[in-house]
């Protein structure tokens, strides 16, 4: 996107959100002159996303672009954002698939804005529109790019992948343990 905006809206075609929450995001983002407003789904995600990997994904990434960005967000892979136009004239995406919304938090945070979660109504897709995002490929995918983004190099990423499996091992392992213990 090209020219002269305030602030630019987008929303995920899936009829999952609901465009009526525009105009409270654009007034809390004018209001607070915030950069990026995100429509938070969490209030309403476990209760109506029958996708339980989804909203651990989203968890996990959201920790993540946190480590990487300092943008603390509960809903990272919102598909409903508003920006404004000093965000859109800094943002030069790379970012293929389900990695936008990765990258609109990384831009975020390396470029020092100001941003801000509103809680938006989120609706269970209807059963003739099925999700596209397959959990484990695609969220791996997400926190490769998000790396990639932040400049960890292929041998740095994969000492933390690898130490991140070794670590979740560690702890179902011990959790198994430590349980044996308390029973002897």
């Amino acid at each position: 996107i090209v020219g002269e905006y305030d602030y630019v809206g987008v929303i995920d075609a899936d009829s999952t959100y609901q465009s009526e929450h525009f105009s409270e995001m654009l007034a809390v983002a004018k209001n607070g002159n915030y950069d990026m407003i995100v429509g938070s789904r969490m209030q309403d995600y476990a209760e109506n996303n029958a996708r339980f990997g989804h909203l651990y994904g989203n968890k996990l990434i959201s920790v993540l672009l946190k480590t990487l960005s300092g943008v603390e967000l509960k809903d990272s892979m919102s598909g409903m954002r508003v920006m404004s136009g000093n965000f859109i004239n800094s943002f030069e995406s790379i970012a293929q698939g389900f990695q936008l919304e990765a990258e609109f938090s990384l831009t975020c945070g390396r470029n020092g804005m100001r941003y801000r979660e509103v809680p938006v109504k989120y609706t269970e897709r209807d059963a003739g529109n099925p999700s596209k995002l397959n959990t484990f490929r695609d969220g791996f995918k997400i926190m490769l790019f998000a790396l990639q983004f932040a400049g960890f190099t292929l041998t740095s990423q994969i000492a933390l992948i690898f130490s991140l499996i070794l670590g979740l091992t560690a702890v179902f392992w011990g959790y198994f343990l430590f349980q044996e213990f308390l029973e002897y």
